[in-house]
């Protein structure tokens, strides 16, 4: 899972605004109430935004609930009763003391499911790796922005440092204070030779980890490469201001490109940046660990970047390595040393759409026509792109999605936006089939999927899903699961259900059918004694909070999903709730549904004290991670042995 970390901000979660000090759930560790030391100065804990709901103790003794809204809750905040962390909160190991809840767990984590057991077991965890290779240890750029601040740390050394930062020029430390790099997407791959590797996207840093995963109890790092100009030249705020030359600000989606799914028979590695509207392809190489981030540290030193257009453009010169297919030739070239890690190198881009209008929200991949899917969310469009040509992709279509769904067979739908996009295989259809996942302009209406022939582009069925489609699976054999994240009206004044639409694709003579059922958080929905109350969910670490907090099925926020491998079952990843759901296919029910396990949190916690500071204590507390994934992908082992897990720490809900 990428621990991306989420919650809810203002009106869309309380319907009042409460003050400066409270933004939704979200409170500063500094504005509660302490009675530690200096574990809440800003160059501790007290700049990290933390949650009111978690485990629940200030909203419970606050207001004698866990569904109260923010307003009741900081009006109350300075009552001796609701002193939110240290020795008198409660106590989670050796490690934290009380300490705090960190919103995102800043890392990628690999559960396993042994299929009879009602929860997830952790097998692994990346830690800090994010926050080390974003500045931590990793060399930034060629031109090393970040030495001076590691060595002799001050506001003015750390200036151009862009640890932490999600803008250009840098702001410095700007996110350690909230979720810091904040991996948003992962995926996985089989290599050639059999090696296993995840890679993940990380949203506000910009860059994708590398992760050799082949023992999933024991990953070993690879590599971070970061396609992404932070302009801290002069020239850079004038000549060169424009957002694009940003380059590539947050993969949120990627699509691991097998060697055999390959135009080039090499396997390529293909990331969507939403905020850039671009596309990005990426091949692999084996070779010493890079010296540095492979980001840009100016406009004037970019190999990205065209030379007409102000760059050096070294990233467009082909090695030789890229051009050879054949795998002998490779080793007689030395491509491939057998002792050494694996790389990715950046091979070409396209872009969709301006700078931020979520042009490219989402991606999926067809093999066999060679062409990447791309969700444009706010042109509720999906582009089409071959990859043929990998160094230079092009646009070979444009699907209207909007214009598709407004039809009567469609219940004359309008579209409000296109989330996700999926490629499918189905027994018994020719071409792949690809769906699009669209959200309704009417508030807390439901959405649709539409549905194409991936060869030829028409346009095959549709059918309505849940509220705010977002995630699309598939089982690669006739089904496809959507999932409707539901969540509150923006001005707060309604909630609406979270859900998993489960569609069934039967083929008659050539022709696909489409049915999708709608399944929400309900009882009726769980296996016999699966569904309890609120309040035992709470118990098992599921985040249940606010107005709608006693109601289950307002309350839960799905936000994506993953089969496993034998296509029996579908983990369904909820957010907000920092939390899963287990379905049975074949029994058509939710097994359980559980929250992620709690672990120690090793960061940088504060953007107040101009420094580069990766810690696990600080002023003598701990604190504890939420992990929060936005995303799952399944499991690429079909077997494995695991070691003992990091320790776990219980779930808890209200200190009494």
């Amino acid at each position: 899972s990428a621990n991306e970390g989420d919650t809810r901000d203002g009106e869309d979660m309380i319907g009042v605004d409460a003050g400066e000090n409270v933004e939704g759930e979200e409170i500063r560790m500094g504005d509660a109430d302490c009675d530690c030391d200096t574990c809440c100065d800003d160059s501790n804990l007290g700049r990290l935004l933390t949650t009111v709901f978690m485990p629940s103790n200030v909203a419970q003794e606050a207001c004698g609930s866990q569904t109260c809204n923010a307003e009741t809750l900081w009006t109350a905040k300075t009552n001796a009763a609701t002193q939110y962390r240290t020795s008198s909160y409660i106590a989670l190991d050796a490690y934290a003391d009380g300490g705090a809840y960190t919103i995102g767990g800043r890392s990628i984590t690999i559960w396993s499911w042994d299929g009879s057991s009602d929860s997830l077991a952790m097998v692994w965890d990346s830690g800090n790796k994010m926050e080390m290779v974003t500045g931590g240890e990793k060399k930034i750029s060629d031109a090393d922005l970040c030495a001076l601040c590691l060595s002799a740390p001050s506001s003015a050394n750390c200036a151009n440092c862009p640890f932490n930062s999600d803008e250009a020029p840098p702001a410095f430390d700007d996110r350690s204070d909230a979720k810091g790099p904040e991996p948003e997407c992962v995926t996985t791959g089989v290599m050639p030779d059999g090696t296993i590797l995840a890679f993940a996207g990380l949203e506000r840093t910009g860059g994708i980890i590398t992760y050799d995963v082949s023992n999933p109890a024991s990953p070993v790092y690879q590599d971070f490469l970061n396609v992404r100009n932070w302009k801290t030249a002069a020239e850079d705020s004038t000549t060169y201001a424009d957002e694009s030359y940003n380059l590539n600000d947050g993969p949120e989606s990627l699509v691991f490109i097998s060697g055999d799914d390959s135009p080039i028979r090499r396997p390529l590695l293909a990331a969507a940046t939403p905020l850039a509207g671009r596309v990005s392809l990426y091949v692999f190489e084996k070779g010493s660990e890079r010296e540095d981030d492979g980001s840009c540290s100016s406009t004037a030193t970019c190999g990205y970047i065209r030379a007409a257009d102000g760059g050096t453009e070294r990233a467009y010169v082909a090695d030789v390595c890229d051009l050879i297919e054949d795998g002998d030739k490779q080793r007689e070239y030395g491509c491939l040393p057998d002792d050494e890690v694996y790389q990715l190198d950046w091979i070409g881009d396209y872009q969709v759409g301006d700078w931020d209008t979520d042009a490219a929200e989402h991606i999926a991949y067809d093999p066999v026509t060679q062409q990447i899917f791309v969700a444009n969310s706010a042109g509720a469009t999906l582009h089409v792109l071959d990859i043929t040509d990998p160094t230079s992709l092009t646009e070979s279509s444009t699907l209207d999605v909007a214009a598709d769904l407004n039809s009567a067979a469609c219940g004359n739908f309008v579209a409000e936006s296109i989330q996700s996009v999926g490629v499918a295989d189905v027994t018994g259809y020719a071409d792949k089939i690809v769906a699009a996942a669209a959200v309704s302009d009417t508030e807390g209406a439901n959405g649709y999927l539409a549905f194409y022939n991936g060869a030829d582009y028409s346009f095959i069925g549709c059918e309505e899903v849940g509220v705010k489609p977002e995630g699309i699976a598939a089982d690669g054999s006739s089904k496809i699961a959507c999932i409707n994240e539901g969540s509150a009206a923006e001005d707060g004044s309604a909630d609406y259900p979270g859900a998993m639409s489960m569609c069934e694709v039967t083929v008659s003579s050539g022709s696909p059918t489409f049915t999708c059922t709608t399944y929400e958080f309900t009882s009726a929905n769980f296996v016999t004694g699966a569904f309890t109350d609120a309040d035992t969910f709470r118990a098992d670490g599921v985040r249940l909070f606010g107005p709608t907090g006693d109601d289950v099925r307002l309350d839960v926020e799905p936000e994506g999903a993953a089969f496993t491998a034998d296509g029996q079952y579908l983990v369904v990843a909820l957010q907000d709730n920092n939390a899963y759901a287990m379905w049975d296919v074949t029994l058509g029910k939710f097994l359980f549904m559980k929250g992620f396990d709690l672990m120690a949190a090793e960061m940088d916690a504060s953007d107040r004290d101009d420094a580069l500071n990766i810690a696990s204590r600080w002023g003598g507390v701990g604190a504890t991670k939420l992990v929060m994934p936005a995303r799952s992908r399944r499991s690429p082992w079909t077997a494995h042995t695991t070691s003992s897990p990091p320790t776990r720490v219980t779930p808890v809900t209200a200190r009494t």
